[in-house]
């Protein structure tokens, strides 16, 4: 959360939607989390992890850093890995 721009946060809705609704909104520079979704009521972890995950977009959003080399270059490896990977889709990301 230390990326956040201060001068402009990310504003949080909590909502209350069945299904798998969480999701960060660009157009709207917001932050939707599923209060009642199947991902924020995995575990205690797992709601972090979503919430850290949506902000991610956020900042990423805010700072253009999907379009920074370094970024670029990571996606471009990983790609290398996902054609790579065993037919049953399981491989090390690391």
């Amino acid at each position: 959360f230390d990326l956040i721009d201060p001068k402009h946060p990310i504003p949080l809705t909590i909502h209350s939607k069945s299904g798998n609704d969480s999701y960060y909104m660009p157009s709207e520079k917001r932050v939707y989390i599923d209060n009642g979704g199947t991902r924020s009521s995995r575990s205690p972890y797992y709601r972090r992890a979503l919430i850290y995950h949506e902000f991610g977009h956020g900042i990423d959003w805010q700072r253009n850093l999907r379009f920074s080399t370094e970024v670029q270059d990571l996606r471009a490896k990983l790609e290398v890995r996902r054609r790579m990977a065993p037919p049953n889709g399981n491989y090390k990301t690391f």
